[in-house]
């Protein structure tokens, strides 16, 4: 998905407010480098324990990624958050910019 979004698709950031309006999330984003072209949003907070976790990452394709996410795969990042949140409730985005 491009991050600026495109002709009938929301920009990302775009979305991730929809999210985070959805879920009642208040708190301020979390913003954090996981490594020199991943960047990582967090909102959390939200009504029931709900947050809204992005990655962007810099220069990549629209694939399943085998990046290295501050020492996981994406596949285990996506476990690891759903698996912490199993009674509640998550949003995972992972987005490309070129």
């Amino acid at each position: 998905m491009l991050h600026g979004g495109t002709e009938g698709y929301q920009s990302i950031p775009d979305v991730l407010n929809d999210w985070v309006t959805h879920n009642g999330i208040e708190s301020k984003a979390q913003v954090s480098s996981v490594d020199s072209n991943i960047e990582r949003t967090l909102y959390s907070d939200g009504d029931n324990s709900v947050a809204v976790d992005h990655y962007r990452l810099e220069g990549g394709d629209h694939v399943w990624f085998d990046d290295d996410f501050g020492g996981s795969s994406l596949t285990e990042l996506v476990w690891n958050f759903l698996f912490s949140r199993v009674m509640g409730s998550a949003v995972v985005l992972v987005t490309v910019t070129r």
